[in-house]
């Protein structure tokens, strides 16, 4: 349902901008693989999927109101994985 597409839309977002700010806020002695960049692979690929996955539910779904919400959320994940983590600098 459009409901639901949108309410999971902004838990991953959430979830994704929590994530990342944990890892911006760990001191540069205590950073290490795990903590940073499997983390920031680990957001990265959440992402990617709410994306792909609003882009399966608008070419599948046959309600155009849910085609319209699944376009959305394609846009809005597929900024926020630009955003977050493939342009943040802060990350790498």
């Amino acid at each position: 349902t459009v409901s639901a597409l949108s309410q999971r839309c902004e838990a991953t977002l959430q979830q994704a901008h929590d994530a990342i700010q944990t890892i911006l806020s760990i001191p540069p002695q205590e950073r290490t693989f795990l903590n940073t960049i499997q983390e920031a692979d680990r957001v990265h690929a959440q992402l990617y999927v709410e994306k792909t996955s609003a882009w399966a539910i608008n070419n599948l779904s046959l309600d155009a109101d849910v085609r319209d919400q699944a376009q959305f959320v394609f846009k809005k994940s597929a900024d926020a994985l630009v955003e977050l983590v493939e342009n943040n600098k802060a990350l790498y």
